[in-house]
C-alpha cells in the first residue's frame, strides 16, 4: 500500500461524546474534564484505528461493537510504545455516511408492484464506514498521536497489518451476521474493494462517528490474482454466450484461496480435497491437460492427510501453507487450461492468471 498526502479530517458538527466508547475502551464513563480519572485517563487521549469505505451495506446493524482480539493478534511495538495501557479490548465501528440509516427488514413482499416513470433517478448511494479501533493503540493526547501517524506513514509492512487486522475483524462481523440472518449470498470484503482506505486518530467522540481529527489516505491495492476482478469483455463475452464453461470447481478453489488469505487455515484444509476431486471430475480427460491434471491428482493423498489433521486439531505450519498455497495454483493452472479445449481460439488469458501467494 502507497501512502498519498497527509488528509485532515474535518469533524462537522460535533454532538455531545459517546460514553460507551469510553467505556468500551478505557472502562470508565466519557469525561471532557482535564483532571485524571482514578486510572490515570483525562478524557483527551486519541484513538488511533483504521477506517475503511465501501459502497454497498455489508449487513451487520451500524453501530459500536467490543471486539476480543484475537491471541494470534501480534502488537505493534510502534504504536503500543507511548500508548495508554492497554485496555483489553478492541471496538468495530459500523457506520452510514451520506444516506439515512437502512430501514428495517421488510417482510416478503405482498402489494402490487408500483409503476414508476422509465428515467427515474437512482436512490442515492451510501457509504458503509468500517472504523477499527485497538485497544493498545490509545494515545495521550494529540501530538502523541500525530507521531504514531508519522511512524505509521513511513512504515508500509505497519500499514498493511494494520489494514489487514481491520479487514479481518470485518470480515468476522459479516460472517456472523450471515448465519444469524441466514443469507448465503452476503459476501465477505477485501481491500480491494474499499473506496478509501485510512489509518487515523481522533477523540472517542470523533472515532464513535467514523471520524479522524488526523489521517493518512493509503492508496487501494489492486484485487489478489485468486480473487481477480471481472474479466475483460472478450472473456465474459464467451462464458456469457455459452463458448466456454465456469467450472463448479472454480467456486470451491476460489474458496480455499478466500480462506488462506483470511487465514481460515482449517477450512481451506477442509475445502481442498472437494476441490481437488470435483475438478478431476470436470476436467476432460485430454492430453493438454494430463500434465496438469497428473500434478492435481497427486495432490489428494496429502490433501486429505492435512485435512484429517486440522479436524484432530492441528495446527498448519509454514510449510504446511505454502503448500495449501501451491496446491491452489496446481488447480487454477488446470482449470484454466481445461477452458481452452472447449474454444481454443478464444483469449482467455484474463480467465487465467496465475494464483498468487494467500499468505506471505
Amino acid at each position: 500500500m502507497v501512502v498519498d498526502a497527509p488528509t485532515t479530517v474535518d469533524p462537522g458538527t460535533r454532538a455531545a461524546a459517546d460514553p460507551s466508547v469510553y467505556d468500551r475502551l478505557h472502562g470508565h464513563e466519557a469525561s471532557r474534564m482535564s483532571e485524571p480519572s482514578a486510572d490515570g485517563l483525562t478524557g483527551e487521549e486519541r484513538f488511533v484505528g483504521v477506517g475503511l469505505d465501501f459502497t454497498r451495506e455489508l449487513g451487520p446493524v451500524p453501530g459500536r461493537y467490543v471486539v476480543a482480539r484475537p491471541d494470534s493478534a501480534r502488537p505493534s511495538t510502534a504504536l503500543t510504545a507511548g500508548a495508554v495501557a492497554d485496555r483489553g479490548a478492541d471496538v468495530l465501528v459500523i457506520s452510514q455516511v451520506g444516506a439515512p440509516l437502512l430501514p428495517e427488514r421488510r417482510l416478503p413482499l405482498r402489494r402490487r408492484a408500483r409503476p414508476v416513470r422509465g428515467d427515474d433517478a437512482a436512490d442515492p448511494v451510501w457509504l458503509t464506514r468500517i472504523t477499527y479501533l485497538r485497544g493498545d493503540h490509545v494515545r495521550r493526547d494529540q501530538r502523541s498521536a500525530r507521531a504514531a501517524l508519522d511512524t505509521v506513514r513511513g512504515d508500509r509492512d505497519l500499514q498493511e497489518e494494520l489494514v489487514t487486522a481491520a479487514v479481518l475483524v470485518t470480515n468476522t462481523a459479516i460472517r456472523a451476521h450471515r448465519v444469524a440472518v441466514g443469507d448465503p449470498t452476503l459476501p465477505e470484503i477485501g481491500v480491494a474493494a474499499a473506496r478509501r482506505i485510512r489509518i487515523g486518530a481522533g477523540s472517542a467522540d470523533e472515532v464513535a462517528r467514523g471520524r479522524f481529527a488526523d489521517a493518512i489516505a493509503l492508496t487501494t491495492p489492486n484485487a489478489a490474482d485468486w480473487h481477480s476482478s471481472m474479466p475483460p469483455a472478450e472473456a465474459l463475452s464467451a462464458v456469457l454466450a455459452g463458448r466456454i464453461p465456469l467450472l463448479e470447481a472454480d467456486e470451491l478453489i476460489l474458496r480455499v484461496a478466500g480462506d488462506l488469505g483470511a487465514r481460515r487455515t482449517r477450512l481451506a484444509a477442509l475445502g481442498l480435497p472437494t476441490a481437488i476431486e470435483l475438478l478431476l471430475e470436470e476436467v476432460p480427460r485430454d492430453e493438454a491437460v494430463a500434465d496438469s491434471r497428473t500434478r492435481v491428482a497427486a495432490l489428494q493423498t496429502d490433501a486429505g492427510t492435512l485435512a484429517l489433521r486440522t479436524l484432530d486439531g492441528v495446527p498448519c505450519e509454514a510449510e504446511e501453507l505454502q503448500w495449501l498455497a501451491d496446491a491452489v495454483r496446481s488447480l487454477w493452472d488446470l482449470s484454466s487450461k481445461a477452458r481452452r479445449l472447449f474454444d481454443p481460439d478464444e483469449d482467455l488469458s484474463a480467465l487465467s492468471a496465475p494464483v498468487g501467494a494467500p499468505l506471505e
